[in-house]
């Protein structure tokens, strides 16, 4: 089940579960590989002393570029997170920024726009995940 399927109590709420759900899937596919990389360094750091510093180095150059990698999907800002959504998703109408303005700052016709993309968001999260991997959603 979707974390998005439960009601959305502020309008940003329903963005910032998206992002959360999209930056674990996207953390899952990184730390695979990540994975058969570290066990790749330790077989070459045991089987060929002559290489440990080597081993070392490309183990420490590779932890920095995994953490920086981590860092920008965990930190990507919400405005990112909108044009996603809208460029995925055309049920959305282009109006997910909505969603970052306050209600009080909105018109009526906006806030009815929003009112819809607020109730949208956790039908599409239920129907199939918000962010799909591959040439549709550049990270």
């Amino acid at each position: 089940m979707s974390p998005l399927t439960a009601t959305v109590s502020a309008p940003d709420t329903a963005l910032r579960a998206a992002h959360r759900a999209w930056a674990v899937r996207r953390t899952l596919v990184l730390l695979m590989p990540a994975g058969a990389v570290a066990a790749l360094l330790l077989l070459t750091y045991l089987g060929w002393p002559a290489l440990q510093p080597a081993v070392l180095v490309a183990g420490a150059v590779a932890a920095a570029g995994l953490g920086w990698l981590l860092w920008r999907i965990w930190q990507s800002p919400l405005q990112h997170v909108a044009r996603r959504l809208d460029r995925l998703h055309p049920e959305l109408e282009d109006s997910t920024g909505l969603l970052l303005r306050p209600g009080t700052s909105l018109n009526l016709l906006e806030q009815l726009q929003q009112e819809r993309v607020v109730s949208r968001l956790p039908q599409l999260a239920a129907a199939a995940p918000l962010f799909l991997f591959g040439s549709k959603a550049p990270c």
